[in-house]
């Protein structure tokens, strides 16, 4: 082992070398925290476990990558495990996982307990800005990102594009880059940082120097979300609530983690219930920054809100869908628009609507990391789109979220008012169309 500043410069000298030999596909060499002989021999076995167990449970794991080119890829990592870290390591085999194409298949880290630097990013187009952060850096709170330690954004947004797990589009890739900006454990793994800190952070205006911390105490967060333009609000818990708006002719039922399926049966029984006493006449389902989960659980929805008969099922339902809109939220958002013909408005999903899902899990033996992988193959569309495309496209900005202004929300308020006169009569809804 090498002392710190004999490390420190070996790293600078061999950081740029790891970015030429990341474009090539092979593994820079970085001397700091070599691995003893017994360390390597538990990778080496993770490793053959790694392919093992893929081949054994995916439904088809090479339907994107021949599997001479994924065992070249896992031998050229094993053949180089003795000048590899461990964050190296865990860091290839992410890569490796990205190669088999689909975003269900990943090495997800969430068995980690990883340290945080005290920011957290939301990507709007190519850009990254702050979203959440703490007392002490409120300030950075919606500024945009520009380098890590010195390393470009854009640079960094191609290096951890190419490892970030459950990643299916060019959208679902951004938002993933966004969630691991902070994570230091993945940083060194690419070589963007070393083991020392703080780090500088910089952005447009300014620099910070952080540290990270394993518990980091979040006090600020950007969101689009006004809950003042509600009314009172039927709530299941702080992921799934049904509320209304415009003198109440617009029911709101909001959906961003899944609940269980006996959980839905009694929460969608209340909700139609609030629609047939409260003579909603539109509907808008937000399914926006929902990571997934059963999608049965969102059919079951579906199966009471067709019996609410007073609803405008011609062109009054609507669903919400942005680039955190992912795998059983996908699938609802395709299914809703067959179902309950509802009209898609805001952004690309972060999901194929035909692809791997139905997600299966293992762990490593000797590192307990742990592994996914996709069990179906589902088809929801036609089409082999790389995304499930709104039928409105509203984006939303950076101001956006610094003055909490839904604007694909506004649409449809706006798309609604415009085509009909709303007013209430004994406390119901009373829709007239509007002639132009």
């Amino acid at each position: 082992m090498v002392g710190n500043t004999e490390c420190m410069l070996s790293w600078f000298k061999q950081r740029s070398l790891w970015r030429i030999f990341a474009l090539l596909g092979t593994l820079a060499p970085i001397l700091c925290g070599a691995m003893t002989a017994d360390e390597i021999e538990a990778w080496r076995e993770d490793i053959e476990v790694f392919q093992s167990e893929l081949e054994r449970r995916h439904i088809d794991l090479y339907h994107s990558v021949s599997r001479q080119a994924f065992t070249l890829t896992l031998n050229h990592l094993d053949a180089n495990l003795g000048q590899l870290s461990t964050e190296q390591v865990v860091t290839e085999l992410m890569r490796a996982s990205r190669r088999i194409q689909d975003g269900h298949t990943s090495v997800p880290l969430w068995d980690r307990t990883l340290e945080e630097f005290p920011l957290r990013f939301i990507a709007i187009g190519d850009d990254f800005y702050v979203g959440e952060t703490t007392e002490a850096h409120r300030h950075l709170l919606g500024e945009k990102l520009t380098a890590i330690n010195s390393v470009p954004v854009s640079e960094l947004a191609s290096m951890l594009g190419d490892i970030t797990p459950f990643t299916e589009n060019p959208f679902s890739r951004r938002v993933r880059v966004a969630s691991y900006l902070n994570k230091p454990f993945v940083l060194k793994g690419l070589g963007v940082i070393t083991g020392v800190q703080p780090v500088v952070f910089s952005f447009s205006e300014s620099q910070a120097k952080l540290t990270s911390a394993h518990k980091v105490p979040w006090a600020h967060r950007l969101s689009y979300h006004n809950p003042a333009l509600f009314n009172e609000r039927q709530r299941l818990n702080e992921h799934v609530e049904f509320s209304t708006l415009e003198r109440g002719c617009i029911g709101y039922l909001r959906m961003s983690r899944y609940p269980s399926m006996s959980q839905m049966a009694k929460f969608s029984a209340r909700v139609l219930k609030e629609i047939n006493n409260g003579g909603i006449v539109f509907l808008v389902i937000d399914l926006r920054n929902n990571y997934g989960g059963n999608f049965f659980v969102g059919l079951k929805l579906a199966e009471r809100l067709v019996l609410a008969d007073g609803i405008n099922w011609a062109d009054g339902v609507f669903v919400l869908t942005n680039n955190v809109t992912f795998s059983a939220a996908m699938s609802n958002a395709a299914q809703f628009s067959q179902l309950l013909n509802a009209y898609r408005v805001g952004e690309p999903t972060g999901a194929r609507p035909s692809g791997y899902q139905d997600m299966g899990q293992f762990n490593l033996p000797n590192s307990g990391l742990l592994v996914t992988y996709s069990k179906r193959l589902y088809r929801f569309t036609d089409t082999d789109s790389d995304a499930l495309y709104p039928d409105q496209l509203v984006e939303l900005s950076i101001d956006d979220y610094r003055s909490a202004n839904d604007r694909p929300l506004e649409w449809v308020r706006e798309k609604i008012t415009s085509s009909y006169s709303l007013s209430s009569s004994r406390e119901r809804c009373v829709a007239t169309p509007i002639d132009i």
